[in-house]
């Protein structure tokens, strides 16, 4: 979560992993200064963020 809190833009970041190891999931809540565009936030998140959190964990596929 380190790592999404320093992208412009996102004021606070949190998440759960939940699931069953077989079939994991992320939670994730994240509030936007409101100076930036959500959209374009959530682009960057799905992106380059989530894929990041995918296979440098190994625990989302």
């Amino acid at each position: 979560m380190a790592e999404l809190r320093k992208y412009p833009g996102i004021h606070q970041a949190h998440a759960a992993l939940t699931g069953h190891r077989d079939n994991p999931a992320l939670a994730l809540v994240v509030s936007v200064n409101q100076d930036r565009d959500p959209v374009a936030v959530r682009e960057r998140l799905a992106a380059e963020g989530l894929p990041r959190l995918r296979h440098g964990n190994g625990w989302l596929s």
